[in-house]
């Protein structure tokens, strides 16, 4: 699950980042990608695609390993209906790969939304940038996690 949704990631750069681009200065999806290889290259099409990849990663691995996992273990410690291991295992592992993606899916959409680089430059800089800002912080919060538990 994990690598599947490492790889998952690629795609998921691209469209979030096409998506991002045209939520801050409009235009089709085609027009979109065309401007920004047209203005930074085609390398900048792959710009935070080391977080989406983690991310996707942690999300897989939670669906298709940690929460069938889970709803075998409730099953044989409490000998109930699969519907109720299901539950538990898909709520654990949701809200559990949720608040672990939180600060990937915070770093890949800051780089994303600065493809001139003004304010995050990279990986370790945006982390640093967002750290310093708080950013990261408040996705931890308490309030954060009810969010994330609704």
């Amino acid at each position: 699950g994990f690598t599947a949704g490492g790889i998952s990631g690629l795609p998921c750069c691209v469209l979030e980042l096409t998506m991002i681009q045209q939520q801050r200065f409009g235009g089709t999806p085609i027009n979109t990608i065309f401007r920004l290889y047209s203005t930074h290259g085609l390398s900048i099409i792959l710009r935070g695609l080391g977080p989406s990849s983690g991310r996707e990663a942690i999300f897989a691995a939670g669906y298709l390993g940690l929460s069938p996992q889970i709803e075998r273990f409730f099953e044989r410690r409490t000998n109930k209906g699969s519907k109720l291991g299901q539950l538990f295992g898909s709520l654990f592992s949701g809200i559990l790969c949720a608040f672990l993606t939180h600060p990937l899916d915070t770093i890949k959409s800051c780089m994303q939304g600065d493809v001139d680089r003004h304010t995050y430059r990279g990986f370790r800089h945006t982390i640093k940038t967002i750290a310093e800002q708080g950013v990261i912080s408040a996705g931890f919060s308490p309030s954060a996690s009810i969010k994330t538990a609704a």
